[in-house]
């Protein structure tokens, strides 16, 4: 079985390494994009939800995140860096 987790990656249980080709080779074909578990590269950002769904939003924090992950994404650094959006005026 298959579960998505927080980071956003899938974790998969109970495939067999024999499996693992033709399970990357199905990913591949349907438009999924593979990318590094682990590395001193940008991870999934964390983000709060945007003023559709907070009172207290003050802008498109959803937006913002897919922004610096389209522009940083790949970007390979000599420490581990991380990120966050919000959108919230509490914090």
């Amino acid at each position: 079985y298959t579960k998505i987790t927080g980071g956003q990656r899938i974790d998969m249980f109970g495939a067999r390494v024999d499996q693992l080709p033709e399970i990357w080779r199905r990913l591949v074909e349907g438009g999924m994009e593979s990318g590094q578990a682990y590395g001193k590269s940008l991870p999934t950002q964390l983000l709060t939800v945007r003023s559709d769904w907070c009172r207290y939003g003050q802008q498109d924090s959803v937006q913002m995140a897919i922004n610096l992950e389209l522009r940083y994404r790949g970007l390979r650094s000599p420490h581990k860096i991380k990120m966050g959006v919000s959108g919230c005026a509490r914090e």
